[in-house]
C-alpha cells in the first residue's frame, strides 16, 4: 500500500507489428476510442465507467457488492491469476529479449 497522498492511476503499453499504443491516466484521465462503446448493461463484463471514480474504488465496490448479493465479483481469482501469468511472461520477455508464449508460463 502506498502513501495516502499517492492516487491510484492506470496505464498500459501494447506493442505489435502495427506500432505501439500507450495510455497513462495521469496524463489523460479519460480514455475514449471513437466508435467503441463499452457495454454497461447488467450482462456486460465491464462495469459502467465513471471518470470521477478511481478504478481502485470501483474494484472495492464491486467486491463488496458481490459479498452482499452472494454473487461472483466481475474480476475473478482466475482473472487475477491470468494477469500475474501475463506479467510474468512480460518480465521474462524483457529479461530474455524474445517473445514468451503464455503457454510456457505456469
Amino acid at each position: 500500500m502506498g502513501a495516502a497522498t499517492l492516487g491510484f492511476h492506470t496505464g498500459f503499453s501494447v506493442a505489435g507489428p502495427g506500432g505501439l499504443l500507450e495510455h497513462d491516466s495521469l496524463r489523460h484521465p479519460v480514455l475514449q476510442f471513437d466508435g467503441i462503446v463499452a457495454d454497461d448493461g447488467d450482462d456486460g463484463y465491464l462495469p459502467p465507467v465513471d471518470a470521477a471514480t478511481s478504478p481502485y474504488t470501483a474494484e472495492l465496490a464491486d467486491f463488496a457488492r458481490a459479498i452482499r448479493d452472494g454473487d461472483d465479483a466481475r474480476v475473478t481469482a482466475r482473472d487475477g491469476l491470468e494477469a500475474v501469468r501475463i506479467a510474468a511472461a512480460v518480465n521474462r520477455s524483457l529479461d530474455e529479449g524474445r517473445a514468451i508464449p503464455l503457454e510456457d508460463v505456469r
